[in-house]
């Protein structure tokens, strides 16, 4: 078993995922590196991840400003997906939105282990990879 954790990073902006991929890249704290531009293909990649015995958790950083499904309609769909899956998913809100109620509402949420402001820093992606292993 790979100790490493999975991230992924869930943001309609092109050019803040690449980004984000190279950051994480810098850390070495992960086994492998997805990013998804639609919620709802990220939402298809983790409903096919196997049970979660014996596999390490993978890390969601889920932007909330999206314009086909923003990131509390993600969460909302993502707890119906299994168990075993959402067991294995930690989910870290990663924004760049100036709303309290954004943050006051994702902070409330029982499915957001985290929030962080945007830009992202490799430290942050360390600090978060250590916290949530």
């Amino acid at each position: 078993m790979n100790n490493k954790s999975t991230i992924v990073f869930v943001d309609d902006n092109e050019i803040d995922l690449f980004l984000h991929e190279k950051l994480a890249g810098r850390t070495g704290a992960f086994s492998s590196v997805h990013s998804f531009a639609k919620p709802v293909d990220a939402l298809d990649h983790l409903a096919t991840l196997p049970p979660s015995a014996g596999w390490a958790p993978i890390i969601v950083l889920l932007d909330i400003k999206m314009p086909d499904m923003d990131g509390f309609s993600f969460l909302s769909t993502f707890e119906n997906l299994p168990a075993a899956i959402r067991n294995r998913v930690h989910i870290v809100i990663l924004s760049s939105s100036l709303q309290p109620g954004d943050t006051l509402r994702a902070e409330a949420h029982p499915l957001v282990a985290a929030y962080l402001n945007k830009p992202l820093t490799v430290n942050a992606l360390k600090e978060i990879s250590e916290t949530l292993m």
